[in-house]
């Protein structure tokens, strides 16, 4: 199960990094951060049960927390959750 495709992280300065990523255009992320990582979360929109096929790139841009930045996704489909890719920076 890979809803999450295509992800990218781009060195923009020392306290902004672009991630960029693809999900099916029935998906919804949400972005949060706990313990210096930050979570990209996504999981099917409300009344989906099939991922699309059709793809859509989405960006974020993220500041890297004591000079590391750690990028987990957590993809949600089927009543399965799947914590990867896990990404991470060192900047300093």
């Amino acid at each position: 199960m890979d809803i999450v495709t295509n992800y990218c992280v781009e060195y923009k300065s020392a306290i902004a990094f672009d991630v960029t990523f693809e999900i099916p255009n029935n998906c919804v992320y949400s972005q949060s951060i706990s313990l210096k990582i930050n979570y990209i979360t996504v999981q099917l929109q409300p009344g989906q049960t099939v991922p699309s096929n059709i793809f859509v790139q989405c960006k974020v841009t993220i500041a890297p927390i004591d000079g590391k930045l750690s990028v987990y996704f957590v993809q949600i489909c089927d009543g399965k959750t799947s914590n990867k890719p896990k990404v991470t920076v060192d900047n300093i």
